[in-house]
């Protein structure tokens, strides 16, 4: 019994060191095992990857690029309607000649000779941008300084566009008359205030 003990042990020793020899030895290369790559290859995969990226760039550039060309076509069309409305609506309100009350009435040429109200909706627009505008009323239209005007055609191009330059021209001088007009005739009354019939003359010119 002792000696066949003894004669076991040795066995069961060299299993376990040809287990962790097992255990300890490299794994062989197959099905599953990292491949390293060569810097040949390394460059080949990041150029392939990069003229991806490039192509996508360049088809989204594309899709930019017609997307701009279709605005702008757009915004040509609806630049080009306005335009043509405005070229319709304006063209019997060409300049005519001569002077306001002077050579033609401005309500006739204006188109407005059926429309008061539009009238004098026009008439009182822009009688709010000469007071915004600051013309000096002691001196005619000619006297007035040209930068304070196109102030008042481009206020009044805003809040009536119905209203041409020249129309806004004709009434500026209108108001001027009529309010240099009333100045005169209160140096001459020497009365500092206005009465009623300059008033009213004044918002009704």
């Amino acid at each position: 019994m002792s000696t066949t003990t003894t004669s076991t042990q040795p066995a069961a020793t060299a299993n376990k060191k040809a287990t962790t020899t097992t255990k300890r030895a490299p794994a062989k290369s197959g099905i599953g095992a990292s491949k390293k790559l060569t810097a040949k290859e390394i460059a080949a995969r990041d150029a392939a990857a990069r003229a991806v990226l490039e192509a996508q760039v360049a088809e989204y550039a594309a899709e930019v690029l017609a997307l701009k060309a279709k605005r702008n076509k757009a915004l040509a069309n609806v630049n080009k309607a306005v335009q043509d409305e405005l070229d319709n609506e304006n063209k019997h309100l060409d300049c005519p000649k001569g002077t306001a009350g002077d050579g033609f009435s401005l309500r006739e040429e204006m188109g407005l000779e059926d429309n008061v109200e539009l009238y004098r909706r026009c008439q009182r627009t822009v009688r709010r941008c000469v007071d915004k505008a600051g013309l000096d009323e002691v001196h005619s239209f000619r006297g007035q300084d040209p930068a304070k005007l196109v102030n008042v055609y481009r206020a009044a191009r805003e809040l009536q566009p119905y209203v041409n330059d020249w129309a806004t021209a004709e009434v500026v001088k209108m108001l001027l008359h009529n309010r240099r007009a009333h100045l005169m005739r209160r140096e001459r009354a020497m009365s500092p205030v206005y009465d009623a019939m300059d008033i009213q003359e004044l918002n009704d010119f």
